[in-house]
């Protein structure tokens, strides 16, 4: 099977400026997120007829789930990449005081 690799950098939007950092990439990601329940919660709110049928809540609450998902792998591939980083320098600061 051929495996497919999508470039899914569309999800982290640079909204304001090229010097996003990792906060305000993940408080962009949580704001969509509590978005959506907003909108969610404020149709319990009213006695209004206006409901929204069970397929839009429940598309909306996976959407939030997708969103939720995606910050965690967003942190996770940060604290990864964190670790190959500490590793790197590890290695280099031997190589300094063990030179060849």
């Amino acid at each position: 099977m051929k495996t497919i690799k999508p470039n899914l950098n569309h999800r982290f939007v640079q909204l304001f400026h090229d010097d996003r950092d990792l906060t305000d990439t993940i408080n962009i990601m949580a704001t969509r997120a509590k978005s959506v329940l907003y909108l969610l919660s404020a149709q319990f709110e009213g006695e209004d007829d206006n409901t929204l049928c069970n397929e839009i809540i429940y598309d909306s609450l996976i959407s939030v789930i997708c969103e939720l998902n995606d910050i965690q792998a967003y942190l996770r591939a940060f604290s990864d990449s964190e670790k190959e980083f500490d590793v790197a320098n590890y290695l280099k600061s031997l190589n300094a005081k063990n030179p060849r």
